[in-house]
């Protein structure tokens, strides 16, 4: 079959968004591949792979299969390279092929698959071409005996459909990255309305960034092989339109349909993950910043210092173990380090002590210059926070305070 090279749809379509085509590759013959046909996809895919070195990668398909250029607009992008079966299929020489749009393909006769990386940006398309059905030995077509397979294992038994379809967890079952069967939760968190509508898929691997594919493949072959699956990891996920998200996933190898597959336990860790990078970056900031800074909770105990604190005073606990650590306790460590010129705490040292933590917790806000014994000034600005907290920052004042001394 030859691509038609007037005007198709899919050159009509190029103000459509680039989300991935909506037609499946079911009747494509792409159902039960070997794991080689998924790893070539990894190899393939990635990013930083010469594009020159492409045509060996795509050689390994027997599909006919292209790859694309990921341009914004889906038929301004051109093929790169493509394997000797795309060769035939299309009717180009190779020459004639390289370079070409896919506003010239017929888009009857294409289906398109985003590859994305792990920021959600879309390196390739992976193109494949429909070819004419081919029967197999029971005189079916092909194509719809892959079907009658893919129905035949998403069969579940009914008790167990019912149960996973109700759990607000994701459910998967695949093999290969091959899906068998995916419950509801799953597949509407990737953007399918319905797992059947996940399980028409060819592969799962659009769903991982490229540069996981290699790893997930080898470790997918070593469960499937009996290996140990280990404990739950967190992976980076896609969204069918290339959107990131953070699932748990737990695996276990089980028999499904008389055949080795991998059933995947999911929950939903987007929310957990992105604030634990939010507080990260806080941390990261706070620690960068040129003052000294401490944050307490609402009993007074250290929730978070900055470098600069540590800077400061260095009796102190390290950094890692300073969490936790009462206010008393650093005021005590102070005291007992000389580096408090407060006259009250010659007089009495267990009354300043006492008479400081009092006030921390009644002032809602203080603002105070604090003299160091060696000559050093800092302004101290301390507030209630409106989670209960308690923050002091210190700035150093000690030319300013020079330059007001030497006025005088």
């Amino acid at each position: 079959m030859r691509l038609k090279q007037s005007e198709s749809r899919l050159g009509q379509a190029g103000n459509s968004p680039p989300a991935a085509p909506s037609r499946d590759l079911r009747g494509m013959g792409c159902a039960g591949h070997s794991i080689d046909w998924f790893r070539q996809i990894a190899v393939m895919s990635n990013p930083l792979r010469p594009t020159d070195r492409l045509e060996a990668s795509l050689e390994a398909f027997q599909e006919p299969v292209a790859l694309a250029t990921a341009a914004n607009d889906v038929a301004e992008s051109t093929l790169v390279s493509a394997n000797k079966a795309f060769v035939r299929a299309s009717g180009w020489s190779s020459q004639e092929l390289q370079g070409r749009r896919l506003s010239d393909c017929d888009a009857a006769l294409i289906d398109l698959r985003p590859l994305f990386d792990r920021n959600g940006q879309r390196r390739h398309w992976l193109v494949i071409h429909h070819v004419a059905e081919q029967k197999d030995g029971s005189g079916k077509p092909k194509a719809a005996a892959d079907k009658t397979t893919a129905a035949e294992t998403t069969a579940a038994d009914d008790g167990f459909r019912a149960l996973v379809e109700s759990i607000p967890n994701g459910v998967l079952v695949h093999r290969n990255f091959r899906p068998l069967y995916a419950n509801r939760a799953c597949a509407q968190r990737i953007g399918f309305d319905s797992g059947a509508e996940l399980v028409a898929e060819p592969t799962l691997l659009p769903f991982l960034p490229i540069e996981m594919h290699n790893r997930a493949v080898r470790r997918h072959q070593r469960i499937l092989e009996g290996g140990d699956p280990g404990p739950a990891r967190v992976l980076r996920c896609l969204t069918r339109s290339g959107a990131p998200f953070w699932m748990e996933a737990t695996e276990e190898r089980i028999v499904w349909q008389g055949e080795p597959a991998v059933l995947v336990s999911l929950s939903d860790v987007t929310d957990q993950v992105q604030m634990r990078r939010t507080e990260l970056m806080l941390r990261e900031a706070v620690d960068n910043l040129s003052d000294s800074f401490v944050l307490y909770d609402s009993d007074l105990k250290i929730l978070l210092t900055n470098r600069r604190f540590h800077e400061l005073f260095p009796f102190l606990p390290a950094q890692h173990q300073i969490v936790g650590k009462p206010m008393q306790e650093l005021v005590e460590a102070s005291v007992a380090n000389n580096v408090v010129t407060d006259p009250r705490v010659w007089r009495d040292r267990e009354q300043f002590i006492a008479d400081f933590i009092a006030d921390r917790r009644t002032n809602e806000i203080s603002i105070s210059e604090d003299a160091w014994p060696d000559g050093r000034w800092d302004l101290v600005k301390e507030q209630h926070t409106r989670s209960g907290g308690f923050v002091s920052v210190r700035t150093d004042i000690t030319e300013r305070k020079r330059a007001e001394f030497a006025l005088r």
